[in-house]
């Protein structure tokens, strides 16, 4: 956890954004992939999904992909006590983004991530 504050931190300071630590990373269709989400289980579209648990991830988009929605991106940003961007930062930074028409997020049981996002 210390290593991961650390590592947060100096991302932040850096004006980074940190993906992970614990996670398969994020996959933007048609633009790029910084981890291990499967690009066949995604297609390009306009809806945002962020989601806490890999397994839940990969789950949403291949059957997202499967009923004919498109993904702007599919975030995997973990379920640890300290990740490199909350939930909510993610909502913000997508906001802005007129590629995106609306935001899918799957959270996790316990802890406070999921009331900054509400």
């Amino acid at each position: 956890m210390h290593d991961t504050l650390a590592a947060v931190t100096a991302a932040r300071a850096a004006g980074s954004w940190l993906i992970g630590p614990n996670t398969l990373g994020i996959f933007v269709p048609g633009r790029g992939l910084l981890g291990s989400i499967a690009p066949s289980f995604c297609r390009a579209g306009r809806l945002a999904v962020i989601v806490r648990s890999g397994t839940v991830a990969l789950a949403l988009a291949r059957q997202l992909t499967l009923a004919g929605i498109g993904q702007r991106l599919v975030a995997h940003i973990g379920g640890d006590s300290v990740i490199g961007r909350n939930p909510h930062e993610y909502l913000q930074a997508l906001a802005g983004d007129e590629a995106t028409a609306a935001v899918l997020y799957c959270g996790e049981i316990g802890g406070d991530k999921e009331y900054a996002f509400a």
